[in-house]
């Protein structure tokens, strides 16, 4: 497996939900998340844009109270799950930097890019 690439089973992820994760890339930590909505799947970087901190404060909570948008539990900004953008909080207007999924038979394979942070 590349380096900065993790793997995640389909089945492991349920609709409507959102599974954390990190890889090590040259001695660093890195952050992600992959969203399952409607049979499809994102994944960004699991870091909001107004602080650099994790989205769930490392709680596995990533949504708003209602489930429909991707939340930072630390100052409530509130992302797009298909694209990433905020649109509300303190960083409107930005987007989560999406991560590259390559979807296999029964397994994602998620790569953050080199020159990640």
């Amino acid at each position: 497996m590349k380096q900065g690439s993790h793997v995640i089973l389909k089945k492991s992820l349920e609709e409507g939900k959102a599974k954390g994760f990190q890889v090590k890339i040259r001695g660093k930590i890195h952050y992600g998340l992959v969203v399952r909505k409607q049979e499809k799947f994102y994944a960004y970087r699991n870091e909001c844009r107004h602080l650099s901190i994790t989205l769930d404060l490392n709680d596995e909570q990533f949504f708003n109270a209602e489930g429909t948008h991707l939340q930072c539990q630390m100052h409530g900004a509130t992302y797009e799950i298909e694209n990433g953008e905020c649109i509300a909080g303190p960083c409107v207007g930005s987007r989560l930097e999406r991560l590259e999924i390559q979807i296999e038979e029964n397994r994602l394979v998620v790569q953050f890019k080199e020159e990640s942070k």
